[in-house]
Order: C-alpha cells, then structure tokens, then sequence
C-alpha cells in the first residue's frame, strides 16, 4: 500500500481517537434511532377474521345507520323528473330519513353550486340516463364532501391496516348506504316493472349484507410495516452524522488553509482525500450495516437472501453517494457555521421537490437522500402489501405503492451521483480553492492545443492579484532601460565565505499573469537571487513587487513562465519540493494533533521513518522552545507559541530551504522577539527565506537583503553593506532642553562636518544627517557637544546608523521619479515643497453642534449615492435578485391556467374493476325451494363468460359455501387472493325470498363500491330478468378546492412570497457590509438621519418593484384570475411586508459577527413564514381557528407576508365562487347567503404600524445605542454569573469534602494574570501625568482653560467586561499639536482606550475630555466631530473607488469645493492616478493612505490612528510618515499606537506604554531611553574571506572589544559580531575606539555600526514579569 496512504489513513484514525465523543455520539445516533423504531412494539391486532359468518356481516337495514342521520344533512339530485323523485322517495324510505332532506335539482351545476354552498355534509345524486320505464342500464354519480376517499388509488399499501377492520370509508361515511339504497331501489323497480302482473304478497323479498373476506391471520404482515419510518429515521440521522463526522473536519481545512499547505509539502496529497473517503466510507457503512442488521434482528425486513443483499447494496451506494456529495458540499462552504445551516436545505430540499413533478424526481434521484428514500419505499410497498422481495423484483417499477422507478434504478443513479459529485469537487476544488489556494484555470483539463484553457483562466481569481498599482506602474514603466546594478549580487570581496554554498540559485525567473482587462501583466521580471547556506536572506519590496508569487513559483505552487530556479542542486520543483519547509502568512494547524504529533505527520510526510521522525520532532521542539508543550494540542497555545510551531513544522524533515511569509504578522514586540530569537538560533545549521515589512526585523535577522521592485531585483547584500551603500549616514539626536541654543548648536555642527544636513523630527528632538565619508569626525563633535551640552541646553546625546526603511527607500530612488504621478508632490525624496504647503493649508471649519438642515440633506444625498454605486458595481446581484419577483409573476401568469368548472371536469372513480389487474370475483348460488326466481347456471354462465361484470371476472358456482370457496382460493394463491379479489356474492334463493351476503376486499380500496355495483347488475340480470344489465357508479369526491381550481392565484400567492423573501436580501447587502468592515463608526451621521435615508431609499426602490408586479399582474391577467380589490389587497401586501422587514433586516445586519450567520437567521424567518402558514393558515378552516396563534407570530414579517397571501388566495376562492354561481344562475335552494364570510389581510396592515414603530425603537435605542446595549449586555452577564453562581453553590454543596481539602481552597496568586498586572507601579512619571489630569480637571473650572492647551485629558479611565478589568485607572493628558503614543501588548488594553475615545465603546468608570467636550455629557455628534478616525485595518467600501469613498466623507462633513478639496489629498498621498480605481483593486499601502485622507479630511482637531500603517510597505509608510508629520505642524493633536518602534520613534512627542491595562512609563522617547535603556550597540562585520585558517583573529577582535569597550558580546554569526556597550563609555570616546579598532585590524574589519539603545528593547522591559520567565 501506499506509504502516504497509510500515513493519512492514520491521521484520520487518530483524529477519530480524538474526537471520541463526537465520533460516538454521531455513530450511535443512527443505531438508537433504528432501535427506537424497529424494538418499540405497536401491538399485534386481530384480523378480521378466517371466515365470514352471519354476525360479522351489516345488514341491508342497518346500512342505513352509517347515513349521517340530522336534518341539515341533506341529499341533492337531479334531474327533476317523475322517475328520479319515485327512485328518491325509495332511497328516502329505504334510508328512514325525512322528507325535507331530499331536495331536488334543475341541473347538475345548480346541484355542485348547492351542495358545495350547504356548509354541512350533504351528498348529490346525479342521474345520467334513468329510463322513464324503469329497467336496463343504471348510470349515475354520487357526489359527497367527504375528501377522504383516495380515488387516485386501488390499493390500500398497507394490508395488514386494512384487514385489521370490517368497514371502510364507504361504510363509515353513509357512501355505500345510500349507494345500496338508490341501486337496490332501481332493481326493485326493475324486478316490479318486469313482473307487474305478480302480487305484491307474491313478490320475493330481497335481502342484502355486506361484510369483508375472510383472511388468513398467519400470512402477510403481522405487524405495521416500519420500514419506511425505519429508512427515513436512518437517512435523517445518516446525514446529521456525516455532517459532524465527515463534512465540518473538510470544511475546517479547507478554511484555514491546510489543503494547500499539504500540496506544498508533497504532490501526493490528494491521498488525504482518499484516506478520509476510506476511513468515513468504512465507518459509515458499518453503522448504516448496523442498523440494518438490527431491522432485520426485528424482521423490520424480511430476511431471504435476495433482500438482504440488495439492502445492503442500497446502504453501500448511499453511503459512497453521501460521503462524496459531502466533498463537493465543502467546496461551497467558507465556515462550519454555515455548513451545519446548509446541509439540511441541500441534502432534503431536493427530497421534497422531487414530490412536485416526476421530471424532477428523476432530476433529483442522484442525491443521497432520494436514493435512499426511494429504495426504502420500494421495499416499503412490498412488504406492507404482503409481497415478498424477490431476485426478479429488483427492475420491477409498476408494482402498487412504487415509485415509477425501480431498485435497479436506484442503485444506478446513486453510482451516477457518486460520479457526478467526484468530478465536481476536483473541479470546484483546484477552480475555486478557497481563501488560501491558488485557483486553476477554468479550462485547466482542456489540452493546451486547444487553447481554451488559457482563455478560461483569464478571468480566474487569484491570490496574487493583479492590482491597480500594478497596472499603472506597468503602463508607466513600459518605455524604462533597464539599470545596471552593481550590488545584484553580494558586494566585491565581501564573498559569504568559502565554505559556503548556494542552497537556491534563481535566473531570469519571469513570470506572465494575464488578465481578461488588460492583457498580459509582467509579474516577475528577470529576477536573479542566490540563497547562501546557514544564513537568513530576507526579501523587501512594496505591495504587488512580486515578493508572494516568487516565494510560490520557489515551492512549485505557481509555475514559472521563463527562466530557472535550482534548489539543493535540483531543478525540477516536484523533485525539490520535499527539501523546502514553508511557514505561512497565517496559521494552519489540525485541531486534533498535539505539537509532537504535528511534528512527526509532517517528517512523515517529507520522507523518514515513523522512528526517524518522532526522533527529529523532539529535537526540532526544543530547538523553538516547545518541548515542554509537546502533547499539547493547538487551541491551547498562544499566538507565539503558534508561529514557533509553524516554524516547527516548516524545519522537521530535513528541510535544505524555510521560506518565511511574514512569520510575525499580527505578533506584539514581546512575541516577535521570540520569534527572532528562534531564528537567530536556527541559521546555525538552516537556510532561510523570509518576508516581512517591519524593517527593524530585517536588520535584526538578515544577513542578507534582497529589495525587489516591479518584479525585478534592485539591490542585495548585507544589511551593513546596504546601508553604506544606500544610507546618508548617521543620524545626530539631541533632546532639547528648555533654553536648547538651536543656532548656535548647528553652527558647532558644521564646523566639525559641513556635509551635515538637518533632519525632519519631532518638536522635542533636534537632529541632523552626518555623512558617513565624515565618520572619522565624529567623535571630535561628540566631544565638542558633551563639553557644551548644558551651555546649548541639551538634555540628552544619542545617535544611530541609517535604518533598513531609508536603505529601502533609497534603493529605489532611480525609478521613483519614472513612477510618481506629474503633479504629485514626492514627501519621500523631496522636501516640503512651497506648492505641498499651499495644499496643506486648505482648512474646513468645524460644523456646528447642532444638526442643520443643509447637513441632513448633504447626508441624505450622500447615503443615497452610495446606495446607487453600490447598485451599480453590483448589477448582476441587484438584478438577479430583483428580476425574480416579475419572473416569478410572469411565470405563473403564463404557464398556468385561471379558472376550472368542477362541472366540466373533476376527478373521479368510476366504481368498476378496469383498473384493478386481473380482478376475479366469486358468485355462488344456491337454490332453494324457489329455483326460478334465478336464471339457471348454464344462462348464467354463458352471460359471465360473454360479458364481465363491471370489469371483473367472475366465478359461478351453485349450491356450495361461500367460505369454503374463498379458503380454498387462500390456500391456493394468498397473494393473488388478497390483490385481486374484488368481491364474493353468496345468492341463498329460499322460500321466504332472496338472502345476498356481499363481500369486498378492504386491500383493494374501492373494493366496497364496486362489490354494491357488482351486486347489483347481477341482480337486475340474473334476478329481474334484465338482460345486458349494467350499473356505473361514479364516485366523485366535491370540495370548493375542486370545483374552483384556481392554479394562477395558488401559485402565485405561493410563489411570490418565497421570491420576495429572496428579493429582500438585497437590502442586506450595504448594512451587512458597513457593520463587518467598521465602516459603519466612521461615518459622523446622525443614527436616526442615516437609517431614515437608507430606509428611504430601500422603500423607494421596493415600492417600484412592487409597482413592477402589479402592473405585471395587471398585464397578465387576462381570465381575471384576480379581481380589483385581490389585486389592490396584493399590491399593499408587498408593500407592507417591505415597510416592516427592513428594519428587521437592518436590526440583523448590526448583530451578527458574519454574513453567514445573517443569511442563516434571514434562513430561518423564511422556514417560520412558510412551516407556519403551512401549519396555521393551511385553508380556510384553519385562518378561523388559528387566529390567536396566527397573530402573535405576525411579529415576524416573512409569516405575516405569507399568511397575508394565503387569505388573499382564500378570499379570491370565495370571490370566483359567488361570481361564478351568479353568473351561471346558481341560486342557492334556500336562498341563504354565502355560507362562508369573507376573510380579509388587514391583520397584517393593523400590526404594521406597530412592529415598525418597535423595530425602530430597537434599532435606535437598543443596537445603535452603546450604553443602552452596554446595560443590556451587563444584565445578560450578570444573569448568567448568578446561574453560574448557583450552580457553582450546588457543586461544592454536593462535594463538601473536596471543597475542605487544602488544595481545593487554594486560589492562584495571581488570579490567572501576569504578576506585575497585580501591583500597581507607582513610576514617577506615570504618577505626575495622573496628578497633571487631576490638577486639570478637579482645578476648578481648568477644563476650559486647560482646553486651549491640551486636547485630549483622559482621568482614571477604566472598562471591566464580565470578570477581567481590560483597563484600570489610565491618566493622560495630551498637549495641542502633540503627538502622543501609546503602545502596549496584545491585549494590554490599547485598542480600548481608542474604542472608548472614539466614543464607540462606553466607560465603566472615569472620564473623558475630547477639546473640553466630555465623552458623556456631550452630543455625540458634537463629539465626534473633534476627531478623525483611522482604525487599524481597513474599514472602506471595496466596491467604492478611491475618490467615491473620500468624496462622500466630504460631502457629510459638508465640505464646499470638494473636488479641490479632494484632489489637494490625493496629489498629497501621491495616489491621483488611482482615484478612479475600486478599492478592492488597490493595494494596501493605497487603501491605507485613503484611511488616513478620511481621518485627516476635514481638519479635525484630533486625530486617532490605530497602527495606521499595519501591513504597509515601506515606501507607503514613509508617506504616511510625512503627511503626520506635516499636519501635526499644523498644531492637530494625534494620538498614536502602533507595533512599529522605528513608527514611533519618528512620529511621536511622547509616548507611553501600557502593561495589563495600566500605564508603566510615560515620557519623550530620549527620556525613556535614558532612564530604561541598557546602553549602545556595536555591530563589527568582519571579513571572513580574509581570516585565516582558525578563529585566532577574529577572537582577538573579541577580546579586544570587550576589554577596551568594557562591552559584552551578545550575538556572532558568520563574522557579524554585536556587542552591547555600557553607557559608562562617552559616546565621543565609544566612536574613537571604534575608529581607532577599524585602523588597528585593517581589512580584517570590514565595517561597524553603532546604534543607540532602540526603543523595542525598552519596551521589552516591561514584559509582564510572569512572561519574562
């Protein structure tokens, strides 16, 4: 077997060991489920019997009894003539009723009208060829409102049911008493008209008795049939359970990624697939055997071979069919969530459509669930109708109770199904494979010959898409020369080493995406990259650089279109790929497996032994600091921990190359420096491939940087070298103090270095850029400076080498001025231009406090165009969405007919034996002293066998028992007998007259009718004479459903209410998206003002479609299907239910965390609607009865629309009728009204007003309301804390003695958090900004004043959630124009803070001053407009383009001349080629420039920016840097947090840094420094080319440095050696020995830097103690 199927077939097997319990659980459930059905006994009843005797027979007489006996139970008939009222006033007599309730008829409509207007149960006699003689052939119908006779069908399906009772519905429901006394009257008539010249005393006296068969209780079945209760139970149960077991397992990865990361790390991983098809097919079956086996156990079915094997074939290809329909169902779905919301519609929706049509029977067999549904059914029919499955049965399909198809049909189809879905999940899966795959062309199977494959693809998605930038910097870049490179590789003489080798050399690599817009896009363009041997080589480059796409054509994921990759010497990907460990952006892990487990799956999986691997994972675990969490599974480990086991797993294996994709995206400070620190350890001994865009990761971890461009290399070295080559030099900090000297200080600078330039900083700091080609100069100025410091005012002295960010920008300096748009303003390279001020100082004055009407109409406008982009960006949803309603109409208008006349056509059974096949009945007289009163046997005989009675066959015998025939007919033939047996007449001639014992068939279900008709031909042929003789008996069953059938309004008061319910989802979208984006606390409106215009524009675009269906109605109806007020009555249905369900729609949209679970609640309302009408309001009857039930669930509008529609339909029933009956004369008997008054939708429009006055209120005042949802949430927690309370009272109430033992009372001392969250640290900076707060808002009316200098004052700010106090008594207070920092951990409290400063959040104690508005007190749109917002990931409208999105801000903040406005912004952000570009097309360093324009525009006095450049480029960063810069010049106050030290370092004034929801240090960044840092860092990059055959000198270098720099060696790897160097050392006499070291060894050295303490290092200090460990 396979190796690698053995080794998934054990992941499987382990991941069911894991998930024991819900394994079992789904696993018993079927088997319960069959035991409940099968082993609950229902009770063995006696049958009727083996014989037929005298007391088991209903006389003739007592017949009459079954007839309903009151007066308003009448009896209708026609024609009106003399002999129908003489055979009436018999049928009177003969029924002991009275005479007002025969009444008599005109014609047979005014006898249906009549009837079906008598609201009691009546019945109608209709004569159709009634002699006026009397005698010959008797035609007639009898017409009664009793609906429960199935004249559809012959057979009963359930023999044992019906052989349980004598009667019937014929006898119970007065049917055959008046059949048998109109029949028997005519043939005393008859027999009277023949032999009129007898006396009456002389006539015989006919006497009749009704009775069933005599059955045989020991054959057939001898209990209910449970074997269709027994498959549905199973087929419910068999699908819950592969949802559990098999479908959310794939789904789960599918959506995190794990699929293709298996492909990445073997080309054989479809053997999962086949592993998890295996394992789920073997343990499904055996349970559904199970089951099976337990029927059988229980003789549920019989148990001959031929059954047996069948069945199991049956369950075998249902469970093949269901497990790979559960692959291609995971294709479609993103979340569990959905997945378990789904199943039941897709697996049972076509179960129940099949029931509509047999076309969609057929259609739809190929699922699980039918298959299975239908087999039962089949086997289900047999056994119930007492037949036993054979071999030869498997192809039947006419066999009564079955489906027009047969097993064999079955088993095909579920074959076909099985197919079917295989292909489509390989299709789906490699065309559309998720978030993380990478899709294939849609004509990917084609042959390339064909050319169709690659032109399918062109419209594919794909991860690395082509954006707008792209194909700007493309078109722009077309005409460029390429540039000769001097550092395409590592720089002359500065060689890695000699003992090292290329691991991975690239070529020429060029790679060609092609796009259906625009063509071929060059992705990848002529790259070239050497990876050395046991070093870190990191890969730079602005979004869309091509950096993800060649990291995927490395690992095979992407195919190259040109030039060569070599990796470990091999050039093919699929002989490599197995060398290379790949960690991805994201975590991707099997919930089921510990760490250890991971491990050695995945060592497995790249090639070792089972023992080599478990060997390796240990290793591997412990060189990332995880031994300790080996058995752990992975929902217990924490984000670090996560991204060391993704490291983990990309190491084990011997992997030759790990290839990194952002490893500490998303980490905190704290856990990226774990993850350096790793990694540092790792290059050892590995080679190592990563990206990242924080820069200071890149110069901490590289030892070599490669910096793409456009696709193509545009520098490579080492981060020392690069920055020599790159790099303007150092930069000089000084902190000024408060009498700082700046003249005089620069004038000191430049006489030691004229080449000095100053640098942009912040307020506090001075800097200036030093020349490297100067160094040798400055230690004299540091010493020049220290000398002087305090006569300068200088605080503090610091100064640091050129960053990677500058080395990034600078790189690229050649081709920026190519690229940037002609009338941007370039802030990165140029200084601030005359032209950039004049753009800057377009300023907008602040709103007033108080809502005006221009600016309500500014929003209403603006909402509204939005609304109209969003319509047209999104035509094909809109459009399929909102033609359905009119296709639906036009639907129902066109292919279904108005009105039927139940006169002209009506179903019926006409009482014969046609249908039945082979039908036989028995006649046995015997004569008595009276011979002649019969015909003799051989006239008889010869008549039965020329004509059969009413199409059935039947036997003569004479003078022999009835019983005794039909016993012997049982002992020959049961199963003949008891389905083809229709009647056995016993004709007992005596003196005293004509004794008739008629007995019917109750398996033949109108058996009972057809014996009377029998009857009675024979008696008017063989008894009065009457020769040719026949009775035809209709059964027609009349109901106001029949004789009206009105197909246009059912189906579309039906139908129009299920495509209005889809229709309405539209509305979802705009709501729904806003919510999940954030987009929604952006926008400054006015909560009432901005729904009242969505609602505005939603009911306007609803009232036309509803004016688009009635005018379709209108069209349409040409046979009047509806009448004026119906129509009137539809119209504003739809309205309504529109006016209503919006808000609801909107209340769903701002409370769920995901479209899934709005779509699924939206689901639900649809199954409330639907199942409650079809339970409450399913006809007139039950609108009556149901009125209490039926108002209260009118809450919900998808119900109320469907009732609405559903009285309308009742209403136009009775409307058609009253027409119909005045049209054709249909004057009622008795002239009363119409019996049933009219019913009318206007619950729906009483309760509209109502609802939509509450769905309002909650929306405004619960969902939109923070504090008032904080108080609801509040009480809901402290609810559920008072249960748990409880409950934990009761636990320790009934373990008394373990609450008394020592450990058990014991409680942690830290209470589950870090150890310095606990105290509280009383810094002396913290503790003066608190008393600053304090001085400013208790001074006694400070506030005001302080107002003018400080904009935001936060005191003693605190936010508890239900049992963890997120923040505890934060204090700040920030200065105008400052720009304060506050940076923390993940989950230190920071994005609090910020959520409950911009108001989007309430406070659970202190307060908060925003520009003298406290947080609180104030209108919250006056306080909102304080600020602008930028959150820390991106919040805008994809479907919008980048000038749509900034202009309707403008237009809300009422900004005039906003195209100026607008285009001022976007030359500043250097994006104006990209103003009309959608946003989903843009990268995210554009994206992020639109959210700063959007928390800039307008000028706010405060600006709040979350980590505004998360996930940015550099080169974008560096914008962003600027444009902060230039407006904090401008004295707006900006509040900062962000991950990014190097961010802060160059936007802040001060900073400070939150541990557990406290303050820890506040202070400029120097002070911080100063008072927290550990001193400088000496980097010393040696030339290892140059060393000789030992490490003799570069120990000596190491010596050298530690003594004379009183310095410690923290780090060496391949001669880069970092020392740490105590402040002790002047900074002036550090550079001197530095210099002096360099001149000491000569090239041994080949160059050094020397960086200031950096500002994560000081952050790192205040690491909660627990966590430093």
């Amino acid at each position: 077997m396979n190796p690698l199927l053995m080794l998934f077939l054990r992941m499987g097997l382990k991941e069911k060991r894991r998930h024991l319990v819900r394994n079992c659980v789904n696993s018993l459930l079927p088997i319960l489920c069959t035991v409940l059905i099968v082993a609950v006994p229902t009770g063995k009843r006696s049958s009727v019997g083996t014989k037929s005797s005298g007391n088991d027979l209903i006389l003739q007489d007592d017949l009459a009894d079954y007839f309903p006996g009151e007066l308003i139970n009448k009896i209708y008939y026609t024609p009106r003539t003399e002999q129908t009222e003489t055979l009436m006033e018999a049928v009177r007599q003969r029924l002991f009723i009275a005479d007002e309730r025969v009444v008599p008829c005109d014609s047979d409509t005014e006898m249906e009208f009549t009837l079906l207007g008598d609201p009691y149960l009546g019945f109608g006699v209709s004569f159709q060829n009634l002699s006026q003689h009397g005698g010959g052939p008797l035609q007639y119908v009898i017409r009664t409102k009793n609906n429960n006779f199935r004249t559809q069908m012959v057979y009963s399906r359930d023999v044992l049911s019906a052989y349980q009772k004598r009667d019937n519905e014929y006898v119970e429901s007065g049917f055959l008493a008046l059949q048998n006394a109109v029949e028997q009257s005519y043939v005393d008539m008859a027999y009277r008209q023949k032999h009129a010249s007898q006396q009456d005393e002389h006539a015989p006296r006919l006497a009749l008795a009704f009775g069933h068969v005599p059955v045989d209780d020991s054959r057939g079945p001898q209990e209910p049939t449970k074997i269709l209760d027994a498959t549905i139970a199973m087929m419910v149960t068999m699908v819950a359970s592969s949802t559990y077991i098999l479908l959310l397992v794939i789904v789960e990865d599918r959506a995190n990624g794990m699929n293709e990361f298996l492909k990445i790390a073997t080309l054989q991983s479809y053997w999962k697939e086949v592993a998890l098809f295996l394992i789920n097919f073997v343990q499904l079956s055996a349970v559904l055997y199970v089951c099976y086996a337990i029927a059988f156990a229980h003789g549920t079915w019989d148990a001959n071979a031929a059954q047996v094997v069948y069945l199991y074939l049956l369950g075998t290809f249902f469970v093949a069919n269901l497990v790979t329909f559960n692959f291609f169902l995971s294709t479609t779905l993103e979340t569990s969530a959905i997945a378990t919301a789904v199943v039941p519609v897709v697996v049972f929706g076509p179960l129940i459509l099949a029931h509509f049509s047999s076309g969609l029977m057929w259609l739809c067999i190929i699922f699980p669930a039918n298959g299975l549904y239908y087999g039962g059914t089949i086997f289900h029919s047999f056994k119930s109708s007492g037949h036993l499955f054979g071999v030869g049965d498997v192809a039947t399909t006419d066999y009564p109770g079955v489906p027009p198809v047969s097993l064999l049909w079955v088993y095909c189809f579920q074959l076909i199904g099985t197919l079917v879905w295989s292909v489509l999940w390989y299709y789906v899966s490699n065309v559309f494979p998720g978030r993380y795959g990478t899709p294939k062309p849609m004509g990917f199977f084609l042959p390339a010959q064909c050319g169709w494959s690659l032109k399918l693809g062109h419209g594919s998605s794909s991860r690395n898409q082509i954006t707008a930038e792209s194909l700007n910097n493309s078109a722009q870049n077309s005409n460029i020369v390429d540039l000769e490179l001097e550092d395409q590789g590592p720089e002359p003489n500065k060689a890695p080493g000699a003992d090292t080798q290329q691991v991975v050399r690239i070529a020429n690599l060029t790679k060609v995406f092609h796009s259906r817009k625009s063509g071929a896009k060059v992705v990848v363009k002529n790259f070239g990259l050497s990876i050395y041997s046991n070093s870190i080589t990191v890969l730079l480059g602005h979004n869309g650089a091509g950096k993800t796409t060649t990291m995927n054509i490395i690992t095979g994921m992407v195919p190259r279109t040109s030039g060569t990759i070599v990796v470990d010497g091999e050039h093919d990907a699929n002989r490599y790929r197995h060398k290379i460990g790949f960690c991805p952006q994201h975590d991707v892990f099997f919930s089921y497996l510990s760490c250890l487990e991971h491990l050695v799956f995945f060592g497995c999986l790249r090639g070792l032994g089972r023992e080599e691997a478990e060997k390796e994972a240990k290793l591997v675990l412990e060189k990332v600091h995880l031994l300790d969490k080996s058995d752990a599974l992975v929902h217990t480990l924490s984000g670090g921990m996560k991204r060391r086991l993704s490291l983990a797993i990309a190491l084990v294996g011997a992997t030759k190359l790990l290839i990194l994709d952002e490893p500490t995206s998303g980490l905190d400070p704290e856990s990226r420096r774990d993850i350096w620190d790793i990694l540092l350890n790792l290059r050892q001994n590995h080679t190592i491939l990563l990206t990242t865009h924080f820069m200071e990761e890149a110069d901490v971890l590289g030892d070599w940087v490669a910096i793409m461009e456009e696709g193509e290399l545009v520098a490579f070295g080492s981060p020392l070298f690069l920055k020599q080559q790159y790099g303007k030099g150092y930069t000089l900090k000084l902190l000024k103090g408060a009498t700082f000297d700046k003249r005089e200080t620069w004038q000191r600078i430049q006489q030691l270095i004229p080449n000095a330039t100053v640098r942009d900083t912040v307020q506090e700091i001075f800097a200036a850029t030093l020349p490297y080609d100067e160094i040798r100069k400055y230690a004299p100025l540091l010493k020049e400076l220290e000398a002087t410091q305090q006569e300068l005012g200088i605080e503090t002295i610091d100064i640091a080498n050129a960053t990677l960010e500058e080395v990034f920008l600078n790189s690229s300096n050649r081709r920026k001025e190519l690229q940037h748009h002609p009338e941007s303003v370039d802030f990165v390279d140029s200084p601030t231009s005359p032209a950039a001020e004049n753009l800057i100082e377009i300023e907008v004055a602040l709103h007033p406090s108080k809502l005006t009407f221009p600016e309500a109409r500014n929003t209403f406008m603006a909402i509204w165009r939005k609304k109209w982009i969003h319509i047209k960006c999104n035509t094909h949803v809109y459009g399929w969405l909102a033609v359905l309603p009119p296709l639906v109409t036009v639907l129902c208008f066109t292919l279904t007919s108005g009105i039927t006349d139940a006169a002209k056509a009506l179903p019926a059974v006409t009482l014969t034996a046609d249908s039945i096949y082979q039908a036989f009945g028995v006649l046995v007289v015997n004569r008595g002293d009276r011979d002649d009163e019969f015909w003799d046997r051989e006239a008889i005989q010869s008549d039965l066998d020329r004509h059969p009675v009413n199409g059935v066959r039947m036997m003569l015998l004479e003078n022999y028992a009835l019983a005794d025939a039909l016993q012997e007919l049982i002992d020959k033939d049961y199963t003949t007998y008891r389905d083809r047996l229709v009647v056995g007449i016993e004709c007992n001639v005596t003196a005293d007259g004509v004794h008739v014992a008629v007995l019917y068939n109750n398996n033949l279900l109108h058996s009972a009718g057809i014996a009377e008709s029998v009857t009675t031909t024979v008696l008017l042929r063989y008894y009065a004479g009457e020769a040719d003789a026949t009775v035809h008996t209709r059964n027609i069953p009349s109901t106001r459903k029949q004789l009206i059938d009105i197909k246009t309004p059912y189906y579309f008061t039906e139908l129009i209410a299920i495509a209005f319910y889809f229709y309405v989802l539209m509305y979802l979208q705009v709501p729904l998206q806003e919510h999940l984006s954030g987009f929604r606390q952006l926008q400054n409106i006015n909560r009432y003002l901005y729904w009242a215009s969505t609602y505005a524009f939603d009911l306007t675009i609803h009232l036309a479609e509803c004016l688009v269906v009635l005018a379709l109605v209108l069209l349409l109806d040409r046979t009047d299907a509806f009448t004026e007020s119906s129509e009137r009555e539809i119209f504003w249905t739809l309205v309504v239910y529109g006016v209503i369900a919006l808000p609801v729609i909107y209340i769903i949209s701002q409370c769920v965390d995901n479209a899934n679970t709005a779509i699924t609640i939206m689901s639900y309302l649809m199954i409330v609607g639907v199942g409650g009408v079809f339970l409450l309001s399913n006809g007139y009857d039950d609108i009556k009865n149901n009125s209490g039930w039926i108002t209260v669930l009118h809450v919900v509008p998808e119900f109320g629309l469907k009732h609405s529609l559903r009285v309308v339909y009742e209403n136009q029933k009775l409307i058609l009728y009253e027409r119909l009956s005045a049209e054709q004369n249909r004057a009622h008997s008795d002239g009363h009204a119409f019996a049933n008054p009219r019913i009318r939708p206007t619950l729906f429009y009483i309760i509209s007003p109502v609802l939509l006055t509450l769905q309002m209120l909650i929306l405004n005042q619960v969902v939109e309301n923070i504090y008032t949802r904080e108080k609801v949430k509040t009480s809901s927690e402290a609810a559920s804390q008072s249960v748990r309370k409880v409950y934990r009272q009761v636990s320790r109430t009934m373990s008394r003695a373990k609450d008394r033992s020592p450990s058990s009372g014991k409680r942690s001392s830290t209470d589950g958090f870090d150890q310095t969250d606990l105290a509280t640290v009383n810094a002396d900076d913290v503790t003066q900004e608190t008393e600053l707060v304090r001085s400013l808002v208790d001074g006694g009316g400070s506030v005001t004043d302080a107002g003018k200098k400080y904009a935001i004052v936060v005191q003693e700010l605190q936010k508890t959630y239900t049992n963890h106090e997120a923040v505890k008594s934060v204090s700040f207070a920030v200065k105008q124009g400052e720009c304060f920092g506050l940076l923390g951990m993940n989950g230190a409290g920071k994005t609090t803070v910020f959520q409950m400063l911009s108001r989007n959040l309430p406070l659970t104690g202190g307060k908060i001053y925003l520009q003298q508005c406290e947080v609180q007190a104030a209108d919250a749109l006056q306080y909102r407009r304080q600020y602008g917002y930028c959150p820390q990931f991106d919040v805008l409208l994809d479907f919008m383009t980048v000038y749509e999105v900034i202009d309707y801000f403008a237009q809300i903040k009422g900004i005039e001349a906003r195209d100026k406005h607008i285009m001022s912004w976007l030359v500043k952000l250097d994006i104006v080629e990209y103003r009309d570009h959608a946003l989903r097309d843009c990268s995210g360093g554009t994206k992020r420039k639109v959210n700063t324009i959007l928390a800039l525009l307008g000028g706010p006095s405060v600006v709040l920016l979350d980590e505004p450049t998360t996930g940015v480029d550099p080169k974008s960063r560096r914008f962003l840097w600027k444009t902060i810069k230039t407006i904090q010049r401008k004295h707006q106050t900006i509040l900062l947090t962000s991950h990014s030290m190097d961010e802060c370092e160059e936007l802040c004034n001060r900073l400070s840094i939150m541990v557990g929801g406290r303050l820890r240090c506040v202070g400029t960044i120097p002070e911080l420094k100063k008072r927290h840092g550990h001193g400088y860092n000496l980097w010393i990059k040696l030339n290892v080319s140059l060393a000789d055959g030992g490490n003799n000198t570069e120990q000596e270098i190491r010596q050298t440095v530690t003594e004379r720099f009183n310095a410690s060696l923290q780090e060496g790897h391949q001669g880069l050696l970092k020392f740490i160097v105590s402040r002790s050392l002047a900074l002036s006499e550090l550079f001197e020995q530095a210099f002096a070291l360099k001149e000491e060894f000569g090239d041994y050295i080949s160059y050094y830097s020397i960086t200031e303490t950096s500002l994560e290092d000081i952050f790192l200090n205040f690491r909660p103690k627990s966590r430093q460990t």
